[in-house]
């Protein structure tokens, strides 16, 4: 079930700040699942309360590095909670954003956008093609998928290897490992290909330098698109609306859809065709906004307010529970078309942490 996840949200598609995947690991097959958001004390408390063993959630319980586990400290409590109660925690953050079926491509389904292409493609997914001698291959080798983490979505040591030959003529000034200045030489190699994340490139050419014996190793580094799906991988979606709308009639159907609106800002125009949507955070997206268009997030703020204005788009800000807890209907269905035959749960804890209606509470 996990791995049908990661088949359609492939970790090696997340943002190098992210860290989808097991946060909490201690069973390889559990009985109750709960979904939720994001991960809290209620959110636990009731996964114990209702025996759960396993709790996916869209945001990750660890984004920096846990130094210290202490009781009464933060997420200190929840992860000694997890742990005693046996309880296991797994995320997927921007993959599910990014990846086609899941937010962002929900969310241009829901408002029946055409044309659709991400707001931001991911490119971060490279291929490594190089060249070793026979009796470094394995060397080699090992050290590039130790250098890239050694996995690539559900599998680990990742690599096509095909036997060649090799052909150089050292010239002078050269230091060469095999062969003499001056005279041809060829050498029985292998040709070894694999993948990896862009985020291990320095670590994979430092493993070359260090592992490959030849002065010079030939070797091509190149970014391959992502081939789960025949959709283009990346953040957000923008496309196109069948018909031209005005702004009074497309915010009523995003409340409709369960959108929370905070705020309208930037310029307002009579009709539009163009949107764009970036579930959650989007504020750092902003620059791919198009004129005479609406751009639809969340967490924005004043600056984001004026930059809209000044380049002249319209910029709705809703709030970030509401734009994602749609992930949690994801995820269900995903594990009902992979006949599960324990009981899953949508969290009834999980809550969104701004208040709107708050004028009774004056």
């Amino acid at each position: 079930m996990i791995r049908e996840i990661e088949r359609l949200f492939p970790v090696t598609i997340q943002e190098s700040w992210d860290n989808s995947g097991w946060q909490i690991k201690l069973n390889n097959s559990f009985k109750k699942i709960i979904i939720a958001l994001s991960i809290s004390q209620e959110v636990v408390n009731e996964a114990i309360e209702k025996e759960a063993d396993l709790i996916i959630t869209h945001h990750p319980l660890f984004f920096k590095a846990q130094k210290s586990i202490v009781s009464g400290r933060g997420s200190s409590d929840t992860i000694i909670k997890l742990i005693q109660k046996n309880i296991s925690l797994y995320s997927t953050h921007t993959p599910a954003d990014a990846a086609p079926g899941g937010i962002a491509e929900k969310w241009a389904d829901k408002l029946n956008l055409t044309r659709k292409t991400p707001v931001e493609p991911i490119d971060n997914i490279m291929k490594l093609v190089i060249f070793v001698p026979e009796s470094h291959a394995d060397k080699v080798r090992d050290s590039i998928c130790i250098a890239s983490n050694g996995t690539y979505e559900s599998y680990k040591d990742v690599s096509f290897e095909t036997e060649g030959t090799g052909r150089f003529t050292p010239l002078s000034g050269s230091n060469p490992y095999i062969g003499e200045k001056n005279k041809p030489e060829t050498v029985a190699e292998k040709r070894i290909e694999t993948v990896f994340r862009k985020e291990f490139l320095p670590s994979i050419l430092n493993a070359i330098k260090t592992s490959h014996p030849y002065e010079k190793p030939a070797y091509e580094i190149f970014p391959i698109t992502y081939s789960g799906n025949d959709k283009t991988v990346g953040i957000g979606r923008k496309g196109v609306l069948s018909e031209p709308v005005t702004l009074p009639s497309f915010l009523k159907k995003l409340e409709e859809s369960g959108l929370e609106i905070r705020s309208v800002s930037g310029k307002i125009f009579d009709t539009y065709k163009k949107v764009a949507i970036v579930p959650g955070s989007g504020k750092s997206l902003l620059h791919f906004a198009e004129k005479e268009s609406i751009f639809i997030t969340g967490d924005t703020g004043y600056h984001d307010a004026e930059f809209a204005q000044t380049k002249g788009f319209t910029l709705i800000d809703v709030s970030h529970y509401s734009f994602e807890k749609i992930f949690i209907d994801i995820i269900k269905n995903i594990i009902k078309k992979e006949s599960y035959e324990g009981e899953v749960i949508a969290s009834s804890k999980d809550r969104d942490y701004f208040t709107y209606e708050w004028r009774h509470l004056c």
